[in-house]
Formats: structure tokens, sequence, C-alpha cells
């Protein structure tokens, strides 16, 4: 007998800055962060980037700095989630 399991987390994270519009996502950042799937898409709404996008940069305590759209930067930002 065969079992499926499927396993969803949630992770929090407590962003101190977020620098907006740092980043661009063009060919050079597709050819660095190949190996990285993760960095192709926002972290808090998972839209995909398009080439030449510009792209937020949250700093984060205690994890992983997360790429984020400019909506969602500015979401976090105007919230005063920060």
């Amino acid at each position: 007998m065969q079992y499926t399991v499927t396993k969803t987390t949630n992770t929090t994270y407590k962003f101190y800055h977020i620098e907006k519009e740092s980043l661009t996502y063009n060919e050079w950042w597709i050819k660095a962060r190949a190996k990285q799937r993760k960095l192709n898409k926002c972290g808090k709404c998972k839209k995909p980037f398009i080439i030449g996008e510009k792209m937020s940069l949250a700093f984060s305590h205690k994890s992983l700095n997360q790429v984020l759209c400019n909506d969602c930067a500015d979401e976090l930002l105007e919230k005063g989630d920060i």
C-alpha cells in the first residue's frame, strides 16, 4: 500500500529594511542565480519577474533576505510592517 503526504509550510519573516528598486531582473541575474529557482519570482506574492523589471530587496534578521516585486514592497512599507 502506498500513501501520499502533502506538506505545506508557512514562514514568517521580519524585515528591518527594504531597498526599493535596487535590482533589475535581466539576463545577468538569470545566469548568476540559475541554481536558485526561488529568485525568479516575488518572495511574497510569488509573481514571476519579467525581463527588465525592477525588484526590491528586503533584509531580514535571522533568515535569508527576500527579493520582492515593487507592489509587495510598497504594501509592506505602507503597512509599516518593517
